[in-house]
């Protein structure tokens, strides 16, 4: 007969758990234990580097999608002036004009590399026999809050912008920014609509907000998945101006993320955002429109903030006939 640890009762000899309280008696000797310990942290440590190389092979094809886009782009443009053109042509000008048409046809670029990016991430796990909706988030939340998301998303802009325009940026920088956006100009509403805000709004929520937080966030946490996805969507926005105001939003986006458990609200808020800066490059010079439209989003950022973290308000969870939850 031996005793158990836990209770003191007797139980017999070869019992691996006490007849009266349940508790193990199996004695594990030290080598064992550190053994199976070993084995579970070196378990750990490699699924975090599967997680992190994960991230970084989608934010690769992000990119390399993109560059891939706007290089076919422009070879298809060279190769149908050098057909139009006689045996003889100026090959310094063509790559100038070329240059310029990659710069005109930025949105449909945009438009073009991001349905491919977002194809190929619902591809992969469609592959892996994985629901679209569970992977990447896209559930359903409370439809009453959709204008709490839009009255941010419009208000964000305004005061991001207001603030951006008080900090004195080096005159490289304007002229880069400048650069940057001319196809504004030369671009039809209708497309640069579809490309600045629906198409690259959805696409960079699916990968900066969904792919990167859901795989992270389970080996290393909600913080350090916050961080690398304010982070690398910030970065991606290359200039210094939309950096600085891209991750200042992109934190309001990931804390949506977080407590709604839904890709919508930020997806929402993200279109609202690009919407809003289209529709400021058609705003009077004039102060007293600037600070009627500046004073009305203040006020408007408060109350979206207000209808958004109150308490009450939690992921939408619908049951079905049989009971069961229904995302």
């Amino acid at each position: 007969m031996k005793r158990c640890e836990k209770c003191g009762m007797p139980s017999p000899d070869g019992a691996n758990f006490c007849q009266s309280c349940e508790n193990s008696m199996i004695n594990f000797s030290e080598d064992t234990v550190m053994k199976f310990t070993s084995a579970s942290n070196e378990k750990e440590e490699t699924s975090k580097l599967v997680q992190i190389s994960k991230v970084i092979v989608y934010v690769w094809t992000f990119f390399i999608t993109h560059t891939l886009v706007r290089a076919a782009f422009i070879a298809a443009y060279m190769l149908r002036r050098i057909s139009s053109v006689a045996s003889e042509f100026d090959l310094e000008k063509l790559e100038l004009d070329a240059e310029k048409f990659a710069s005109v046809s930025h949105p449909a670029q945009s438009i073009t590399a991001n349905i491919i990016f977002s194809a190929v991430v619902i591809a992969s796990a469609l592959i892996r026999k994985r629901s679209v909706k569970q992977c990447f988030r896209l559930r359903r939340f409370d439809q009453k809050l959709v204008p709490a998301f839009i009255l941010f998303g419009f208000s964000s802009n305004v005061i991001l912008s207001f603030i951006m325009s008080l900090i004195p940026w080096p005159q490289e920088v304007i002229d880069g920014r400048s650069y940057a956006y001319s196809f504004v100009s030369f671009s039809s509403v209708i497309l640069i609509i579809l490309s600045t805000a629906v198409v690259t709004g959805f696409t960079e929520e699916l990968l900066f907000r969904s792919v990167i937080i859901t795989r992270i966030r389970p080996a290393f946490g909600s913080v350090a998945a916050s961080a690398v996805s304010c982070a690398v969507f910030a970065v991606c926005h290359a200039e210094p101006v939309a950096i600085t105001y891209s991750f200042i939003f992109s934190i309001f986006l990931t804390l949506f993320f977080i407590k709604y458990d839904s890709l919508w609200p930020s997806v929402i808020s993200h279109i609202v955002f690009n919407l809003t800066g289209i529709a400021l490059e058609y705003l009077p010079n004039d102060f007293l429109v600037a600070a009627a439209v500046l004073t009305g989003s203040a006020a408007l950022f408060i109350l979206s903030m207000f209808l958004i973290f109150r308490k009450n308000t939690k992921p939408y969870i619908k049951t079905n006939t049989e009971g069961r939850m229904k995302l």
